[in-house]
C-alpha cells in the first residue's frame, strides 16, 4: 500500500488518544483534566503532560496529516514512475529540437531522493495555477500528479498560437480540480479588459474567471451525473517577472492581487512561489533587485493577517526560486565555475537580444567560452526561463502538494500563525532544497 509522506513523526503513547480528539476544545478539556488529575495525584510522571501539551500547541498536525477523515489532500513519491510532461507545449519539453541536451550531470542524477523520483496527489481541492507560461508548467505538471486524464481535460482559451491560456482539469484523483490561468501581470482591476496574453501589461477579462467556475464536467461517480466547478479553495500564483519589470512588485499591488484571487474565484488560500534567476536578469542589479523582491514577498507573506475585507485566510510561500537556484550554482560548480560570488551567473552565452542571452550555468551541461553559440543544454533548464518539468516537477508538485496540506488537512480555522509558518518551514526544507528526500518516503 502506498504510503504518504510524513513530515514529523508522532508522539509515541499520544497519537491514538488525539486522533479521536475533533476540535481544539476537546484537546483543551484533555489538556485540563490531566493536570488535575497529576496535582491530584501528585504525580511523578510530568513528561505525559509535557508530550500532550506538545502535541496541543501544534493543534494535531503529525495526526491530520495522517487522518484520511481530515485529510483534504495527500501525496506519495514515487521512483519508479517518470514524470512525463503529458500536458507541456512542445516548445518546453526537454527534447533536441531547441538544441543537443545531455542527460544530468551523474553528480544529481545518482543521489538518491534528489532527482529521481514523481509525485501523485490526490485531493479533492480545487485549485488554480495564476501566472505566466512558467505558471502553466507548473499547473500542468500538477494536473499530471493530480492524475489527471486528456478526456477530462478542456483548453478553454489559447494564446499565442497553441499555447494553453485557459485550462481545466476535473475531476482530478480524489475529486478535486486543476486549473491554470496564463496572464502576463499582476492582476489589477485596471488591467481589465485589456488585451490579452500575448500582449504585456496583464490584460485579462472577467468572462474567463466565469468560463472556469461554470465549467462543468463529469463527475466519474455515476455516468449521469455532472458537476460544476463553482469555486476554488485555492490559487498557486507566480510573478510573471519578464513581461513586468521587478519594480512593478510591490505590496500594494500583492495586496490587490490576494483580493481579487479571493473576488473572482472564492480562494482562502495562496501559495507564492519565489522567483528564480532567469534569463531577463542581465546585470547584477538587476540580480540584487531580484533579491530584494524575492525578499519582499517573504515579508509579505509571513506578515499576512486575515481581513474580513478580502477573505483570504492562509498565504504561503514556495521556495522554488531557492531551490533552482541552489541547482544552478551546483551545476556551475561541477563545470569548474567559481561561485563563491554572484558574478558567475553573468557568464552568458552569445544571444542577438541581451536581454534573454542564457547563463550558462543555468542552462548548459558543460562549461563554454563567454558568448559561445555552439553548446549542450542541461536537463533542467529548458530555455533559462522554463523548466525541464520531468526533472523538477517531482519536488515542485510534492512542495505544492505539502504546502496545501498545511492549510487544508486539518481545521484551519483554529491554526495560529506560528503553526501554519512551521509547516510551510518543514516542506520548503524537504522539497525547495537540495536536501535528499529519505528513502523510506520513497516508493
Amino acid at each position: 500500500m502506498a504510503r504518504s509522506v510524513i513530515l514529523q513523526k508522532p508522539m509515541p503513547g499520544v497519537k491514538e488518544i488525539l486522533v479521536s480528539l475533533r476540535n481544539f476544545r476537546e484537546r483543551l478539556a484533555l489538556l485540563v483534566f490531566i493536570l488535575a488529575t497529576m496535582i491530584y495525584l501528585h504525580a511523578e510522571s510530568i513528561w505525559l503532560l509535557a508530550a500532550v501539551s506538545e502535541s496541543l500547541l501544534k493543534n494535531g498536525t503529525d495526526v491530520a496529516m495522517n487522518s484520511r477523515e481530515r485529510s483534504r489532500i495527500s501525496y506519495t513519491l514515487h521512483r519508479g514512475i517518470p514524470h512525463k510532461d503529458t500536458f507541456g507545449h512542445r516548445h518546453y519539453k526537454c527534447s533536441p529540437q531547441l538544441g543537443k541536451r545531455s542527460p544530468l550531470h551523474p553528480a544529481m542524477k545518482n543521489v538518491s531522493g534528489l532527482l529521481d523520483y514523481s509525485t501523485q496527489v490526490t485531493t479533492d481541492l480545487n485549485v488554480i495555477f495564476m501566472g505566466d507560461s512558467i505558471s502553466m508548467q507548473y499547473g500542468q505538471a500538477f494536473e499530471e500528479a493530480a492524475g489527471a486524464s486528456r478526456q477530462h481535460r478542456s483548453v478553454l482559451r489559447y494564446s499565442w498560437g497553441r499555447h494553453e491560456g485557459l485550462h481545466v482539469a476535473a475531476p482530478v484523483r480524489g475529486g478535486g480540480v486543476v486549473a491554470g490561468w496564463r496572464i502576463t501581470g499582476i492582476m489589477s482591476r485596471d488591467r481589465e479588459n485589456m488585451e490579452l496574453p500575448n500582449a504585456k501589461g496583464g490584460g485579462w477579462k472577467r468572462s474567463d474567471a466565469h468560463n472556469l467556475t461554470g465549467h462543468t464536467y463529469d463527475t466519474q461517480d455515476d455516468a449521469n451525473a455532472t458537476r460544476t466547478v463553482g469555486s476554488f479553495d485555492a490559487m498557486v500564483l507566480r510573478i510573471p517577472h519578464g513581461w513586468i519589470p521587478l519594480e512593478a512588485i510591490t505590496v500594494p499591488a500583492l495586496h490587490e492581487a490576494v483580493a481579487m484571487a479571493h473576488e473572482l474565484f472564492g480562494v482562502s488560500t495562496m501559495v507564492v512561489v519565489t522567483l528564480p534567476f532567469a534569463n531577463n536578469v542581465v546585470t547584477m542589479k538587476d540580480l540584487t533587485l531580484l533579491q530584494e523582491k524575492n525578499d519582499l514577498l517573504r515579508d509579505f507573506v509571513n506578515g499576512w493577517n486575515k481581513t474580513d475585507a478580502i477573505g483570504v485566510d492562509n498565504l504561503l510561500l514556495l521556495e522554488f526560486g531557492n531551490f533552482a537556484d541552489l541547482l544552478m550554482e551546483w551545476n556551475g560548480r561541477l563545470m569548474g565555475m567559481d561561485t563563491s560570488n554572484a558574478n558567475y551567473t553573468m557568464e552568458n552565452l552569445g544571444s542577438a537580444n541581451r536581454h534573454f542571452s542564457q547563463s550558462i550555468a543555468q542552462t548548459c551541461s558543460q562549461r563554454v567560452p563567454v558568448g559561445a553559440k555552439k553548446f549542450e543544454r542541461n536537463h533542467f533548464s529548458v530555455d533559462g526561463q522554463h523548466w525541464c518539468m520531468n526533472t523538477m516537477a517531482g519536488r515542485f508538485n510534492a512542495g505544492t502538494a505539502c504546502l496545501l496540506g498545511c492549510a487544508y488537512n486539518d481545521e484551519t480555522s483554529s491554526k495560529s500563525p506560528l503553526i501554519l509558518r512551521e509547516c510551510e518551514k518543514r516542506c520548503n526544507d524537504q522539497f525547495m532544497s537540495l536536501e535528499p528526500v529519505p528513502s523510506s518516503t520513497l516508493i
